[in-house]
């Protein structure tokens, strides 16, 4: 099925969410261009403190299923390659503007050869909506 097929099946709901994750990841994608690094942080962190956020026992575990959804589809459709970090940073941002506290966790692990390997990943509650997949030492959390 085309694309555009698969869209249209979308319920309205579904499009606009999906709409959103892809703007979202366009949003972060640039802003990782153009704003030093050292700055990131103070743009994507938690808007509502704990005591603000949502209960995460009173979300439903299919609004999480489906921001991961969106990010990890819409992903391959912006013009650049959209990696942890980026899909992590913009689901920071669609959690926030629904209120749900998310942890998002920077790491490093060793691959053959003493390589180093980065990956970001994030969750809300016990849920990863980007996966954590592998065995990375966490570095930094926010």
């Amino acid at each position: 099925m085309s694309v555009v097929g698969k869209l249209i099946a979308l319920s309205s709901g579904e499009r606009l969410l999906y709409a959103e994750a892809w703007l979202q990841q366009l949003y972060t994608g640039l802003v990782l261009k153009i704003i030093p690094f050292r700055r990131i942080a103070v743009l994507f962190a938690v808007n509502t403190g704990r005591e603000n956020a949502a209960d995460i026992n009173m979300i439903t575990p299919g609004i999480l299923l489906s921001i991961r959804n969106a990010i990890l589809s819409t992903t391959r459709y912006t013009p650049w390659k959209n990696r942890c970090l980026v899909q992590s940073l913009a689901a920071r941002r669609m959690l926030n503007h629904r209120r749900i506290f998310s942890q998002l966790s920077l790491g490093l692990a060793k691959e053959e050869g003493d390589n180093l390997i980065a990956h970001a990943w994030i969750t809300a509650g016990d849920f990863e909506i980007v996966a954590r997949n592998g065995d990375y030492k966490e570095l930094f959390v926010f």
